[in-house]
């Protein structure tokens, strides 16, 4: 079995209070829409490589990394960057996000031989201070939400993955459920706090999906009835007063085809498979299904005046490598998704691993950014409406499928999506 040897670690865990009603697929179209137009602009090799990008500040405010470790930077219009935390040698700063009394912003940095968990603090998105102390336990926090009077962490600790605060600085450790699994993205809205991953072995190569709630951040439940999402590996969470949406990617049990898969429930208890269709990702391979991790996964939501967009990566497999591209969906309704028309300007780059792609996505005053990694590798953000100056790369050379017999991609583990 091919997918037994390797398997994506994507998401986090979405608590809920109730059990879900087992996600039948709805099939109404998005409608009243119209796909976004967009243009691409690489930042250059001594560019940063940006994550996490919300609004904030003047315009933008994005996490990031340059050779010269990791940093914050401000944009007024998404093409221009600045830094307003300078990169520091060893930092990680890996996900943003604003809440009561301003902007937090989190990630590890060294302490001796070891990492210890780091949170920078901002009211205003320029001026950013860390706070005393990491958080009780935390050696790296990996993601950030807030609700109108409190925030919560999640990452890996001693003891803990989960951490909650009322004022951003002084932080308690919360109780998880057992075998909560590995947390990639946390989201306020809806029931409260929800947050997704998965859990699964990769030896026996099956991912699970988590998926975790609470009304208050201190409380967690774990959705009773997980194995109705399948084997699917959950990296996006995002949530509205209405509605929650949590996606990942599907694994193909045999050949390790990588399907894009998303649910859409009310109140995080009632859960419904969204529509997504993407021709890219269903074609080809074995009975019908792409090769080994070819398809594409869901890494990221995003709220837009017109409904929502899905981000993530579409993946071509090859003899030993990987083609990624840049995919994104567009839904009305959140229960229904339609992937827009690959363009050369989405197309990322070639690796045998999930080096490229995009890494974060906002929108702001009618306006939409997506960051990623480009060949390099390099940072860029892919802006809509387009902005003039924008790149539009060379085809890439053809690359020879896998054949009977070759070697199959080295696909590696994704790096967890920043939340913020």
């Amino acid at each position: 079995m091919r997918f037994g040897l390797c398997t994506v670690a994507l998401g986090a865990l979405l608590a809920a209070a109730c059990q879900p009603t087992g996600p039948a697929p709805l099939t109404s179209a998005p409608a009243g829409a119209t796909a976004p137009a967009w243009s691409r602009h690489e930042l250059g090799a001594g560019g940063p490589q940006l994550g996490s990008v919300i609004v904030g500040g003047s315009g933008l405010l994005a996490a990031g990394q340059t050779a010269q470790g990791g940093g914050i930077w401000s944009s007024v219009d998404g093409l221009t960057w600045t830094a307003v935390v300078a990169p520091v040698t060893g930092r990680q700063i890996t996900a943003l996000a604003a809440g009561p009394g301003g902007f937090l912003a989190v990630g590890s940095e060294p302490t001796g031989d070891e990492r210890q968990a780091l949170v920078l603090r901002s009211t205003d998105g320029a001026d950013w201070a860390p706070v005393a102390g990491p958080p009780e336990g935390a050696f790296d926090l990996s993601g950030v939400a807030a609700s109108r009077d409190r925030w919560v962490a999640i990452g890996s600790g001693s003891s803990a993955s989960i951490w909650l605060s009322e004022d951003g600085a002084t932080w308690r450790a919360v109780t998880t459920p057992e075998d909560a699994g590995r947390l990639t993205a946390v989201a306020a809205g809806g029931p409260g706090f929800v947050v997704v991953g998965e859990r699964g072995s990769n030896v026996s190569g099956v991912p699970a999906a988590v998926v975790l709630i609470s009304a208050d951040g201190a409380t967690w439940t774990g959705l009773a009835d997980a194995a109705a999402f399948g084997a699917t590996s959950l990296q996006a969470v995002a949530a509205t007063a209405d509605q929650v949406l949590v996606g990942g990617v599907e694994l193909h049990p045999t050949t390790g085809a990588a399907t894009p898969a998303i649910w859409a429930s009310p109140d995080g208890g009632r859960w419904t498979r969204a529509t997504v269709d993407d021709p890219r990702a269903s074609s080809g391979g074995t009975d019908g299904q792409p090769d080994f991790f070819e398809g594409a996964l869901v890494t990221r939501f995003v709220r837009t005046d017109g409904g929502w967009l899905a981000v993530g990566t579409g993946t071509d497999s090859r003899v030993d490598t990987m083609a990624q591209d840049l995919a994104i969906w567009q839904s009305a309704d959140g229960r229904a998704f339609r992937r827009l028309d690959h363009a050369l300007r989405f197309e990322a780059g070639v690796d045998p691993g999930f080096k490229y792609g995009p890494t974060g996505a906002a929108a702001w005053d009618g306006k939409l950014a997506i960051s990623g990694i480009v060949t390099g590798p390099q940072g860029a953000v892919w802006l809509s409406p387009p902005r003039d100056g924008g790149t539009e790369p060379s085809a890439r050379p053809s690359l020879a499928p896998p054949s009977e017999g070759s070697p199959e991609p080295r696909a590696a583990t994704p790096a967890p999506m920043a939340s913020g």
